[in-house]
């Protein structure tokens, strides 16, 4: 079997060459470059094509949120874990939302950096049990939220949410209800705010549980 390649970005030489040492230990990663920027990491992405990137969030004065959401963007299909000392309470989310596939922090043992590392690159998302339920447990809480705001969208807005929750793109709504693209689109941006939902993606997990609670 191949091995996953990976590159790492992390302001400490030192950790890096721990990590590379740590992930070659297991006999299916291989660390294939390094990099302490921004602009060295996407780089060295870019050449490399790696199967995983591992970053660090605190890179000297830059923020490693936007090298996340960088390399997020130009490789979409590249897993990404995030491996920082940054209390987890406060930034797993974020990551998360910035286009990171896991969170762990350094202060983690080797085997579950390691279960970190698995389950990331198998295609699942991870993060420390205690995180997991703190994410649930907000879920919930915004789910609630958002269901109960449903009540005071107008009319034009309700109709556009429920077919969002439907699987209708926007193109397709658009020639529904004979408005444009565009509208739509307006329309899908104020839902968001007006239910509290942070993307795209969290408005159609809502408008899918609108429309399971109909039935």
């Amino acid at each position: 079997m191949s091995k996953r390649r990976v590159v790492v970005v992390d302001d400490h030489p030192i950790f890096s060459q721990g990590l590379a040492v740590l992930l070659g230990s297991t006999g299916r990663y291989e660390v294939v470059g390094t990099a302490s920027t921004i602009g060295d990491g996407i780089a060295l992405v870019e050449r490399e094509s790696p199967d995983l990137l591992v970053a660090d969030l605190s890179l000297g004065e830059e923020d490693g949120l936007e090298l996340v959401k960088r390399a997020r963007a130009g490789k979409p299909g590249m897993r990404i874990l995030v491996l920082s000392m940054m209390d987890e309470r406060h930034y797993a989310r974020r990551a998360l939302a910035s286009g990171a596939n896991g969170y762990a922090m350094k202060g983690e043992s080797a085997p579950v950096v390691i279960e970190a590392m698995d389950a990331v690159a198998s295609g699942g998302t991870w993060l420390s049990p205690r995180e997991r339920d703190r994410v649930i447990d907000a879920a919930i809480v915004a789910t609630a939220a958002g269901l109960a705001a449903v009540d005071s969208l107008s009319e034009r807005q309700f109709q556009v949410f429920r077919l969002v929750g439907k699987g209708l793109d926007s193109h397709s709504i658009a020639a529904r209800l004979s408005i444009s693209k565009k509208t739509v689109d307006a329309h899908k941006e104020e839902l968001k705010r007006r239910l509290g939902v942070p993307s795209t993606q969290e408005l159609l997990r809502l408008a899918i549980e609108w429309g399971d609670r109909e039935r």
